[in-house]
């Protein structure tokens, strides 16, 4: 954890108390950003506030440098191989709306893969 880094505990840096995002974490069996937005609204506490806060801004982040961005060598060979043989479904913790832009700009969604983001 981050609080146990010899680089935090030597700027004496305090961080903010995390107690109720790692009990969501450790409790919860289906974490999203759905689920977790419901969190926030529930207990409207700041730590939680500003996790989503945070979340939002990676996404938004994410989205604005997905672009040409190549992918994996060979990821379009194998997938379109794998497709003729089974079913294919990408489960991610990433928005699918980044998810499906970024795959729709690689054309890898051509190959048939349901993307689930839960």
């Amino acid at each position: 954890m981050l609080a146990d880094r010899k680089e935090v505990k030597s700027r004496r840096a305090i961080l903010p108390d995390r107690t109720m995002l790692i009990a969501w974490v450790k409790k919860e069996v289906k974490p999203g950003k759905p689920v977790f937005e419901r969190y926030v609204k529930e207990t409207n506490h700041p730590t939680i506030k500003r996790a989503l806060a945070w979340s939002n801004e990676v996404n938004k982040s994410i989205s604005e440098m997905i672009y040409s961005i190549p992918p994996i060598p060979w990821v379009r060979e194998s997938l379109g191989t794998l497709n003729k043989y089974s079913d294919m479904t990408v489960v991610s913790q990433t928005l699918g709306e980044l998810l499906n832009l970024e795959w729709t700009e690689l054309n890898v969604e051509a190959h048939g893969i349901n993307i689930d983001d839960r």
